[in-house]
Parts: structure tokens; C-alpha cells; sequence
């Protein structure tokens, strides 16, 4: 599987959702909850805020790359070396100089993600939801048709 500017946010974003999996798991036995018109326009609000945090993540880690001089490709061929081996024997075939850019732009993009980690967080909590509660819409959204198609309707009233 490739990894492409896109899905480096979005997997960090997705990677939200993984946090609660656990506690998720756990609660994924009650029967499905009937979420009100205002928790899905609050959810909404979020998921539209959360693309323009990516949109903005997707450009800085743009920057990133060209200022260390990588080219995306490489970047994603490194990081996928560096995941398959974490003691970095995969990564001997880059220079030191490349190697160093890579683990810059890697650092920088974690504490990046961390950052909106945080924001996300944030908003979420602004909107009246928590984590759990978020993660838990997001995962009914995904599985469930008719909610589904609920929020598309909320989302063409808008």
C-alpha cells in the first residue's frame, strides 16, 4: 500500500479514533444508540473542522519535504523501510544527509500531528461530544446506512 500526502493526515486522524478502540470495543455490544439531529450537526461541525486541519497538514508537510529536499516517494519509501525494520537496516541505502532530512521531516511531522492532536481534542469538547462519544459516531456513521444518509441530509440543509 502506498502512502500518498493525503493519507499520511488522514492515518493520523484515523489513528484519533484508534485511541478509543479499546473502550470502543467495549461499549460496541449496546445496541445502537439513535443519535439526535443536533449530535449529528455537532459531529458534522467537527469532521468539517478536522478536513481543514488535514487540508492545512497536508500542505506544511509539503513544505517540509521540500525544504529538506525529499521528494514525497522517497519519504514514503523510507518510512515504510523504517516501519517494516525499526533498527533502520532497510534504510542503508540512503545517505547520511538523507537520512538525517528523513528524520527531521518524521520528528516534525509527529510533534505536528501531536499538535493537532490537541486541537482536535479541543474541538471536539467545544462541541459538546467526548472522544468516545466522537469516535463511537464516527465508527456508526461507517457501518450504519441510514445514519449514513441522515447526515448527508443534515449536511444539504446546511
Amino acid at each position: 500500500m502506498s502512502i500518498t500526502i493525503r493519507t499520511l493526515p488522514f492515518a493520523f486522524f484515523c489513528g484519533i479514533f484508534l485511541l478509543g478502540f479499546t473502550a470502543s470495543a467495549q461499549v460496541s455490544g449496546q445496541a445502537e444508540k439513535a443519535y439526535s439531529d443536533e449530535e449529528l450537526r455537532s459531529f458534522m461541525a467537527v469532521t468539517e473542522k478536522m478536513q481543514e486541519i488535514q487540508s492545512q497538514l497536508q500542505g506544511e508537510i509539503q513544505e517540509m519535504l521540500d525544504e529538506e529536499g525529499l521528494e514525497l516517494a522517497q519519504f514514503q519509501a523510507m518510512s515504510k523501510a523504517q516501519m517494516k525494520d525499526p533498527g533502520n537496516a532497510d534504510l542503508q541505502s540512503y545517505s547520511e544527509a538523507e537520512k538525517a532530512s528523513f528524520q527531521k521531516v518524521l520528528q516534525a511531522v509527529m510533534r505536528k500531528q501531536k499538535e493537532q492532536m490537541s486541537v482536535v481534542q479541543e474541538l471536539i469538547d467545544s462541541k459538546g461530544l467526548d472522544m468516545l462519544q466522537f469516535q463511537q459516531m464516527a465508527q456508526a456513521v461507517q457501518t450504519d446506512p441510514e445514519l449514513a444518509e441522515r447526515l448527508a441530509v443534515l449536511r444539504r440543509e446546511e
